[in-house]
């Protein structure tokens, strides 16, 4: 968890990945639902094909285990923590550019009209999360 300046919440640095889902899954927890990769990979990639109510499921048994609370943040603090503390309209400025993180195309089609998947990974882009 990672403290977010200025503000009363820490938020993960990175996303949940199949590892971390799948003790879940062993432990007990999660419903017993193991998502699909959808041939990406699991390990370290981060977990995909959940929807709200699998990540609640998830949350509580992450708090069973830790003795903590975990819950999503809210859209308040999703904005503050992925700003960074910046007032622009992206953390790195007003600009997309080609060489920020994750933004290869910058959310519109590839030139065959296809929407282009890309792997994430730790990036450590954000001075504060990511």
């Amino acid at each position: 968890m990672v403290p977010i300046p200025g503000s009363d919440f820490e938020i993960g640095k990175y996303t949940v990945t199949f590892d971390e889902w799948d003790a879940c899954v062993e432990d007990g927890g999660c419903n017993g639902y193991k998502p699909l990769d959808e041939e990406w990979g699991r390990g370290k990639q981060p977990v995909v094909n959940v929807n709200w109510n699998d990540v609640q499921s998830y949350l509580e048994w992450l708090s069973r285990k830790t003795g903590k609370t975990y819950r999503l943040p809210s859209e308040h603090e999703w904005e503050i923590a992925t700003r960074a503390g910046t007032t622009t309209q992206y953390y790195w400025g007003d600009e997309l550019g080609f060489q920020n993180a994750n933004c290869h195309g910058c959310g519109i089609l590839a030139m065959d009209g296809w929407l282009q998947g890309r792997r994430l990974c730790k990036t450590g882009s954000s001075r504060w999360v990511f």
